[in-house]
């Protein structure tokens, strides 16, 4: 019978121990490391984020819903739902993740809630809630709004920016916006019409039909009342629908008497002071405010008070100058060109002033000033400065991208009363 060899040979239970006892204190002591289990791979990450709107918001009306959802490519986002107070909104299939939706007329607190699925089933969800604003809050809470557009030189509107691409200070001080819609809302206008005796003959046509091109422009929704000024003010009632009535006013329009223009300032944005929302008006006059007899002003209030006035109402201004030469020709004080006084009223209260020499350039300038209101950004902040002390305080917003311009509001008064 064959015998086995040596390396079969199996050492006795004590003799085995005597081999392993000594290899497991020399792995202990630092040797090789005993053979750890296998990780399993880790699992592809899924997220997704509310961009709008943000969490704290107030929010009322038209409101826009958006996210960012980050899958993997090789399982990439199939829908997004979204969801207010656990009722599903709105779905959507593909990036922008974004949709409107109508919060109601009041800041009401609100649960939002986005939920993204891939096309295996998996999800991930954000929310986030918004507050309530009452009237008895006013006092503790002041939404500071801000209407805004922005351009891209040499390429038009930029229209797909996100509450995350602007930066907005107040004094110098970095803001939290909590409030951004890209939806178009109704806005409110005051058409204010030059009827004096320095836009007799040519100037006074040419308003006339400029004013009757605007009104024919407005979209259904929007408000409007026509004033017309000369030494005295005249006005409509502030409409929707009657477009009819603004057309009289217009055609009804006759030059004479002197220029009141701040004083016309004054009244047309006290009109519109406690209209809520988009609030513009669209200024046509040569800016010259001056008395029927050429030796003193026109008005009771001087320009730096009718724009005051209109900053405190958060109106912006629309300047259209009317005639030539506006850039030589100088205020009553003789501090300041025309063209200057109507430039400052515009790039002050968040609008922009533009000039004609004919009838030809109205529809096209029109359409530029409709297009812009159309397609304004509605952010808003509660200040960082919780003091209610009246003062003017200063609003610098910009985008984070260099070349493209930002036109809003450079500031507002704050309110009046106890912090």
């Amino acid at each position: 019978m064959r015998q086995p060899g040596p390396a079969c040979t199996r050492p006795p239970r004590a003799a085995w121990l005597t081999v392993l006892l000594p290899a497991l204190l020399c792995a202990t002591a630092g040797g090789a490391p005993p053979a750890q289990p296998a990780v399993p791979a880790s699992r592809p990450a899924y997220g997704v984020r509310l961009v709008s709107p943000a969490e704290g918001a107030y929010i009322s009306g038209p409101t826009t819903l958006e996210a960012e959802a980050s899958f993997p490519a090789a399982d990439p986002v199939a829908r997004v739902e979204f969801y207010a107070d656990d009722v599903r909104v709105a779905v959507v299939a593909r990036p922008p993740f974004r949709a409107t939706w109508d919060a109601g007329p009041e800041f009401e607190p609100h649960l939002v809630r986005a939920v993204a699925l891939s096309a295996s089933g998996e999800r991930a969800a954000a929310e986030v809630r918004t507050r309530r604003l009452v009237p008895g809050q006013r006092l503790e809470v002041s939404v500071v709004t801000v209407y805004a557009t922005v351009r891209d030189k040499g390429r038009g509107y930029v229209t797909n920016l996100k509450a995350s691409d602007f930066v907005l200070e107040e004094n110098g001080v970095p803001q939290t916006i909590t409030y951004f819609s890209r939806e178009a809302r109704p806005a409110c206008w005051a058409i204010l019409l030059d009827v004096s005796a320095s836009m007799e003959g040519r100037r006074i046509d040419t308003a006339r039909k400029a004013a009757l091109i605007f009104i024919d422009s407005l979209a259904p929704q929007d408000r409007a009342t026509v004033l017309t000024f000369s030494d005295v003010v005249d006005s409509t009632e502030l409409a929707a629908s009657d477009r009819g009535a603004l057309r009289d006013k217009v055609l009804s329009a006759r030059a004479g008497g002197g220029t009141a223009l701040y004083d016309a300032l004054v009244e047309a944005t006290e009109r519109l002071r406690e209209v809520e929302g988009k609030k513009a008006l669209l200024l046509l006059s040569d800016g010259r405010d001056q008395g029927m007899d050429g030796y003193g002003p026109g008005s009771t209030h001087t320009f730096e008070e009718a724009l005051e006035h209109a900053q405190r109402a958060e109106v912006a201004v629309y300047a259209v100058g009317l005639g030539e030469d506006l850039d030589q020709q100088l205020d009553f004080r003789r501090r300041r060109s025309l063209k200057d006084l109507l430039e400052s009223l515009a790039g002050d209260t968040g609008g922009r002033a533009y000039f004609v020499r004919s009838e030809g350039g109205l529809r096209e300038i029109f359409h530029r000033v409709a297009e812009e209101v159309r397609l304004q950004y509605s952010l808003g902040y509660t200040s960082t400065h919780a003091r209610r002390d009246g003062t003017w305080r200063s609003i610098t917003l910009r985008t984070k991208q260099t070349g493209q311009e930002v036109t809003a509001r450079r500031g507002y008064f704050a309110p009046k009363g106890e912090s």
